[in-house]
């Protein structure tokens, strides 16, 4: 899998046969699957693409979707050829996710980091989006990146990783 930051808000994740996009800004999305934390007011917006957007178990392309709520947030949990993706909707709910064999965690930023945040998650790498200004202050463990494979993730192994574009 590989996840890219677009527009101003969404970020991509492409699989073998399936681009999915996560919390796009509007409806012009250049994928096959819509993920949303909240219901839209309109769904049209989305031009017939399959959208996710509540608790529940999906298969999409070879792609195991799991969709969770905690605390009213919605995290979803992605699983592609023994590869596992934990997406987390607001950075409230972070101690909530079990992330113990997980490759990667996104996590969307909804306010300001804390060092207690960041240690509850244990995967290889830590992946954010979303305004820069609640980025942790420490800048020597965070990396700008516009993309990540997540088959190639040594040279990220032990910092924070910010997608942006």
């Amino acid at each position: 899998m590989e996840l890219a930051k677009i527009g101003n808000s969404g970020v991509r994740i492409r699989s073998k046969k399936t681009a999915f996009i996560v919390d796009p800004a509007d409806g012009k999305t250049e994928g096959d699957v819509v993920l949303l934390y909240e219901k839209p007011k309109d769904y049209s917006i989305f031009s017939g693409k399959l959208v996710i957007d509540s608790p529940g178990e999906y298969e999409v392309g070879g792609v195991s979707i799991k969709g969770e709520m905690v605390r009213n947030s919605l995290a979803f949990e992605f699983l592609e050829d023994g590869q596992k993706l934990v997406i987390i909707s607001n950075t409230d709910i972070m101690g909530d996710i079990e992330t113990e064999d997980v490759k990667a965690v996104l996590v969307r930023l909804t306010r300001k980091l804390g060092d207690e945040a960041l240690s509850s998650i244990q995967s290889e790498v830590v992946c954010f989006y979303g305004p820069s200004e609640f980025l942790p202050q420490e800048k020597d463990a965070l990396k700008r990146v516009d993309k990540i494979n997540l088959k190639k993730t040594e040279e990220l192994k032990g910092y924070l990783v910010y997608l942006t574009k």
